[in-house]
């Protein structure tokens, strides 16, 4: 269940681009890139690292003092 919760967020914000318009994006858009907005996201939520046994070995980890909190 948690996992699928994750899941159906990354496909919310699949995208096919190419590295000419994500550059393109990032200077010129006040939005990030889908790319971005999936992985950056999920990575500040402690609930990812325990439905995907994410560790500080794997790619998308960020410590938790790195995590943002908003409330």
């Amino acid at each position: 269940g948690e996992q699928r919760f994750f899941m159906g967020w990354a496909q919310i914000w699949r995208a096919k681009e190419r590295d000419e318009y994500v550059r393109s994006l990032l200077q010129t858009s006040l939005y990030l890139p889908p790319s971005f907005r999936a992985n950056a996201a999920a990575g500040n939520v402690d609930g990812f690292y325990a439905a995907f046994g994410i560790k500080p070995e794997h790619r998308l980890y960020r410590a938790p003092a790195e995590r943002v909190r908003i409330w």
